[in-house]
């Protein structure tokens, strides 16, 4: 990350506080792949993946530009979601292989073998857009629709639905349900102390 990335300022009186959106996103997403390849026990020395050099600009630490460039990370995070050590061995194209046949597309014309492989400077624009790519993955194998279904019938006092058609819609009823079921909360509550 260098200073001609985008940033937006916004100033409160005598403070300025810079918020860069990408970076924010970089961090969050490595974050997540990290925490996805160690099982949610992310070693010591990579719970804060990025450093600040002498220059006050922050970087991904070393070692985890050449687990990414690498395919480590990806292969990791793949056999942990799966419980299958045959992920371990892929490469980066191997990597995008299975996405694909799992029904996830990176819609990336950029995105190569080539560009994965990169490491001075990495280019982490295209390992994020892998990162979410596994995030859409993983959404879509825990947030199946008869799981939602499931669970939002246990707080959710609503009438039988129908099945939702994939796991984005599963997610948007579980976050409906969920607030409806707080707002009646909040309701019952209310009207018990007054």
């Amino acid at each position: 990350m260098d200073k001609a990335e985008s940033r937006r300022t916004s100033s409160n009186d005598s403070d300025t506080v810079t918020y860069d959106s990408r970076q924010a996103k970089q961090r969050a997403s490595v974050k997540w792949l990290l925490s996805k390849a160690y099982n949610n026990r992310v070693p010591e020395t990579v719970k804060e993946p990025f450093y600040r050099d002498h220059e006050d600009q922050e970087h991904l630490k070393p070692q985890l530009v050449h687990s990414l460039a690498n395919a480590e990370l990806y292969c990791q995070a793949l056999s942990n979601i799966y419980s299958d050590p045959n992920y371990h061995n892929l490469n980066n194209w191997g990597v995008l292989q299975v996405l694909a046949r799992k029904g996830i597309y990176i819609n990336d014309a950029h995105l190569t073998e080539t560009v994965l492989i990169q490491t001075n400077p990495i280019k982490l624009g295209a390992h994020v857009s892998v990162m979410e790519a596994l995030m859409a993955l993983y959404a879509k194998e825990v947030a199946t629709p008869d799981r939602v279904l499931a669970a939002v019938q246990r707080f959710s006092q609503s009438h039988q639905r129908p099945l939702p058609a994939d796991h984005e819609q599963a997610l948007l009823l579980w976050v409906n349900e969920a607030n409806l079921a707080l707002r009646e909360r909040i309701q019952q509550e209310a009207k018990s102390q007054g």
